[in-house]
């Protein structure tokens, strides 16, 4: 069989998360321009009694200087996967279709939707939540199917080169065959579902569930594929930590409206979460940094912030977000829940806002405790308000 391949970086973080790589059908694209600017913001002094912690709408360092996010972007260059399917005729009119004309009805405009799926030991990268200790290795291979439409590979996360890899040539255009092992690291892909138009399909599909059936090593999983639209889960494979990430977003307007998914890391900066604060005494309680992956999977932008109590005793994060050359893109801010450890983050929901003041955009996620404590990493997704569809689905 033949199998395209690409030197490994090194186990990361996608979006934060760990994306060594490289493999299956993976082209090389030039790596990120870095631009002279220096951080303005102090993180460390993220006052939460301050409109979003008094971090201001100024440009920072090209992923906040931070080197488990520079070795995202160091490594994003080998993700990108050649699926011949990416060529085919058919490929290539329907996603035209479907971007060239968002206003069709759903019975004549074909669907697009992304996933990212993730599969190992979730945490990372290296400078901040290195798994400690021997991992036994896990063999995730396997398939990934979809029942109907054309079923493409965008990007690998993480592969390492001759032990992960998309076999090629494919078996069909509904399925992607791979072989990944993993330690105490993980691998992912991104995957892009080009449905037809309903009025193109054939009509004994009606009202029949388009599944998506995942069959990969210890984990099995099917899901109608119009859910996983709006999904964003992190399902425990067994007791030695691995774990199944599944993100995934259906853009109306992909190429106007930027929308994907998210992934990073968060720390306590404190031990424990008070039951109730007095008015005028806020606190910082933890920091997190995430990067945004639009929804081919290219890395869009950063987000670098904290959470914690405000005056008003409300648990509330703050955060800026950066574009891929440290350009300013907006100031976040929204609320948050409690995880399962003390001081951890747990649910979180919130918006971000341009330079002027004006809502442009929503976020939200969940933050998944690392067994060994001191944090944990972090999942979720993003979208532009003006994709209301998508954004709708993410609130």
């Amino acid at each position: 069989m033949k199998t395209r391949h690409t030197p490994a970086w090194g186990t990361l973080l996608v979006v934060a998360a760990a994306v060594a790589l490289a493999v299956g059908g993976c082209s090389r694209d030039g790596g990120p321009a870095t631009s002279g600017s220096a951080a303005t913001d102090a993180f460390d002094g993220i006052d939460l009694a301050r409109d979003f912690g008094g971090l201001t709408a100024t440009a920072e360092d090209p992923a906040f200087a931070d080197p488990g996010m520079e070795a995202a972007l160091a490594a994003e260059a080998g993700e990108a996967c050649d699926d011949p399917l990416l060529a085919s005729p058919e490929f290539v009119r329907l996603d035209r279709m479907a971007r060239e004309h968002p206003d069709l009805p759903d019975s004549l405009r074909p669907g697009l939707t992304f996933l990212r799926l993730r599969w190992g030991h979730l945490a990372g990268p290296a400078d901040s939540l290195d798994a400690s200790g021997a991992c036994a290795r896990t063999d995730w291979s396997g398939t990934i199917t979809v029942d109907r439409g054309l079923l493409v590979v965008r990007r690998v996360l993480a592969f390492e080169w001759p032990n992960d890899q998309v076999v090629f040539p494919r078996v069909d255009a509904q399925t992607v065959s791979l072989v990944s092992a993993t330690r105490c690291g993980h691998d992912g892909i991104v995957l892009q579902v080009v449905t037809r138009p309903a009025a193109l399909e054939d009509s004994t599909a009606s009202g029949v569930p388009n599944r998506v059936r995942v069959a990969l090593g210890p984990f099995s999983g099917t899901w109608d594929l119009a859910a996983l639209a709006a999904v964003d889960t992190v399902i425990s494979v067994d007791a030695d930590g691995n774990a199944f990430e599944v993100s995934g977003v259906r853009p109306v307007r992909p190429d106007a409206c930027p929308s994907g998914t998210l992934a990073g890391r968060y720390h306590p900066a404190a031990t424990d979460l008070p039951d109730s604060v007095a008015a005028g005494d806020p606190r910082r309680l933890g920091r997190f940094m995430v990067a945004c992956r639009a929804h081919d999977g290219r890395i869009a932008g950063f987000v670098r912030g904290a959470y914690g109590v405000d005056g008003d005793g409300i648990q509330v994060f703050v955060g800026k977000f950066i574009g891929r050359r440290g350009e300013f893109r907006g100031l976040v801010r929204g609320t948050w829940e409690a995880g399962d450890v003390a001081g951890g983050l747990g649910h979180f929901n919130g918006q971000w806002f341009g330079a002027g003041g004006a809502a442009e955009g929503v976020v939200s996620g969940d933050g998944h405790a690392r067994p060994e404590g001191d944090g944990g990493h972090v999942t979720g997704r993003w979208a532009a308000l003006c994709d209301g569809q998508v954004a709708d689905t993410v609130r």
